[in-house]
């Protein structure tokens, strides 16, 4: 998986989210099936990390994680703009 790095060059986890974030909202369509889904994996991405990837997304436990993340980034993006 493509990860980014801050300046310093380590990785952070706001970036590794937003990675995954950005990851899953380009490649997954709700309107596939999950098996649809499995099947436009990005290139450089193996399928069982990809199936991984798309498991651990659809859990409802998950689900709720990226709400909250999402509401997180939201404020984020606030702040920077009246910076």
């Amino acid at each position: 998986m493509i990860m980014s790095t801050n300046c310093s060059g380590s990785f952070t986890m706001r970036t590794i989210s937003d990675t995954r974030h950005n990851l899953y909202h380009k490649c997954y369509k709700e309107i596939r099936t999950y098996e649809e889904n499995l099947e436009h994996r990005p290139k450089g991405i193996e399928e069982n990390e990809w199936k991984k990837f798309l498991d651990y997304r659809q859990k409802e436990e998950t689900k709720k994680k990226c709400k909250q993340t999402a509401l997180n980034r939201s404020k984020r993006r606030a702040r920077k703009a009246r910076w």
